[in-house]
C-alpha cells in the first residue's frame, strides 16, 4: 500500500474517533451540568462546589466555564466562606471582566464583608438577580432568607416569589405547586393564599393538563374564596378546561373582529 493510501486510511480512522468522541464528551459535561444544578436547587452546597470544580478540571474550555466560576463562588457565599467567595469572584472579574453575573458577584462581595448576610441584604440579592435574569441565584437568596429569618413578616411573600420564579422563569411547573402549597399551609391567613389556590388550579390545567385535579382545586377555591375577585376567572376556567383556550377567545372576540373590519 502506498505511504498516500496509508495517510488517507489513518486520517478517516482519526476522524472517526474524534467524530464518535465529541458527543460523548458533550454528554458527559452535560452530565456534570445537571448533577451539579440537582445539587444546588437541594441547597446541597458542598456538592454543588465539587460538581462544578470537577467541570473546571475536566473542560477548562468549556462554554460553561464563566457561569460555573460564579457558581462556585456563590456556593461558598451559601455556606459562609466569604473569603472564598472575594478570592474566586475576583478571578471572575480578570478572566471575563464583563460578563453577565459581576453585579451579583460584587453585592455578594459586599453582603460578605462583615462576616454576615442580613434580612435586607438578601432582599436586595434577590432583587438584582432577577433584574439581572439570574433567576436561579434569585430563588437561591429567598430561600436563603426563609431558612435565617423565619419570623420574618415578609415569608409568605417571599414563598410566593419563589413560586412565581419558578413558574414564570425556570417554568419548573411542579416545584411551583410545592411553594403554593407551603404558602397556603404555612401561612393560612395570608393575603396571598387566595391566589396561591388559584395558581395550583391553572397549573394543573393549563401547563399539567391534569384536568381532574385542576377541577378538584377550582371547586374548592370557589367553596374557601367565594367573593374573590379571581372567582370570575375560576368559573371561566372551569367552564372551558381542557379545551383550545385560543379558541374560546376568538369565539369570544371573532365577532368583534368583524364588526372593525367592516366599518372600515
Amino acid at each position: 500500500m502506498s505511504l498516500t493510501k496509508i495517510t488517507s486510511v489513518v486520517t478517516v480512522v482519526v476522524s472517526l474517533v474524534i467524530f464518535s468522541c465529541g458527543p460523548e464528551l458533550a454528554d458527559k459535561e452535560y452530565e456534570l451540568i445537571e448533577q451539579a444544578k440537582v445539587f444546588e436547587d437541594e441547597g446541597d452546597f458542598k456538592n454543588t462546589l465539587k460538581a462544578y470544580k470537577k467541570l473546571l478540571n475536566k473542560y477548562p474550555e468549556s462554554t460553561y466555564s464563566h457561569e460555573a466560576l460564579f457558581k462556585i463562588g456563590a456556593s461558598y457565599f451559601y455556606m459562609n466562606d466569604f473569603d472564598e467567595t472575594s478570592e474566586t469572584f475576583r478571578q471572575q472579574f480578570n478572566n471575563n471582566p464583563s460578563g453577565k453575573f459581576d453585579s451579583v458577584a460584587r453585592l455578594m462581595i459586599e453582603c460578605g464583608e462583615d462576616n454576615k448576610i442580613t434580612e435586607e441584604e438578601l432582599l436586595t440579592l434577590a432583587q438584582i438577580c432577577e433584574v439581572g435574569e439570574v433567576y436561579e441565584e434569585a430563588i437561591k437568596a429567598c430561600k436563603r432568607k426563609l431558612n435565617d429569618f423565619p419570623d420574618s413578616m415578609t415569608s409568605d411573600e417571599t414563598i410566593e416569589r419563589i413560586a412565581f420564579l419558578y413558574y414564570n422563569n425556570i417554568h419548573d411547573f411542579k416545584k411551583a405547586i410545592v411553594y403554593h402549597e407551603r404558602l397556603i399551609k404555612d401561612y393560612p391567613e395570608s393575603e396571598f393564599v387566595s391566589r396561591a389556590r388559584f395558581m395550583i388550579g391553572f397549573i394543573y390545567a393549563n401547563n399539567l393538563e391534569n384536568y381532574e385535579l385542576a377541577k378538584q382545586c377550582y371547586n374548592e377555591f370557589l367553596e374557601l374564596h367565594p367573593e374573590s375577585e379571581l372567582s370570575e376567572s375560576v368559573k371561566w376556567e372551569l367552564e372551558h378546561l381542557g379545551q383550545d383556550v385560543n379558541s374560546q377567545l376568538d369565539d369570544l372576540f371573532g365577532n368583534e373582529k368583524s364588526n372593525d373590519k367592516s366599518t372600515k
